[in-house]
């Protein structure tokens, strides 16, 4: 986990404005997290996406900041990826990508396209998906954002999802 986390420490822009916003509220959101490490969020460039990685390494798009519509719902993004983390199910997620890069012929020097493999090749499995959505809701709960920040946050990534598909069949027929 130290490994990763320190790739990243190079390899983005933790230091951005990005950056530091996505930190402090991850900062507030790890006071109720029971893993005992600090919560990174590191900013990465590419379409609307979050993934989990072990050590308290979550990695945001770009995109996905674009793509939310309020500070709620990168809350409840937030919340879904310390789910998985907090649920242990990234250390399922790494073994997968690990075995299959046979990791012992490849090092981790290109931490953004490890992670670009993680969120395309492996996903979480539903009932994953299903725990993470229920720890997002209950830690949005214990703070001042709205509940209905999860649900909302869906919604803007479907809205984004309608409009990119729609710019690209506009961009076809030209």
């Amino acid at each position: 986990e130290m490994c990763i986390r320190d790739s990243y420490e190079a390899e983005s822009d933790r230091e951005s404005a990005d950056g530091r916003y996505l930190n402090a509220l991850i900062g507030v959101l790890s006071r109720h997290a029971k893993k005992p490490f600090r919560y990174r969020v590191f900013v990465i460039e590419g379409e609307p996406n979050a993934c989990a990685l072990p050590g308290g390494v979550i990695i945001v798009t770009r995109g996905l900041l674009e793509a939310m519509k309020s500070e709620g719902e990168i809350v409840a993004i937030l919340s879904h990826e310390m789910g998985h983390i907090e649920l242990s199910h990234c250390f399922d997620t790494v073994r997968f990508q690990l075995l299959s890069q046979k990791i012992g012929k490849r090092t981790m020097g290109q931490p953004a396209d490890f992670s670009m493999n993680v969120m395309l090749r492996h996903s979480f499995s539903k009932s994953q998906e299903e725990e993470a959505d229920r720890y997002a809701y209950n830690l949005v709960l214990q703070t001042d954002y709205t509940p209905s920040s999860v649900g909302d946050s869906f919604k803007s990534f479907l809205s984004y999802e309608m409009k990119a598909h729609k710019d690209t069949k506009r961009m076809k027929a030209n």
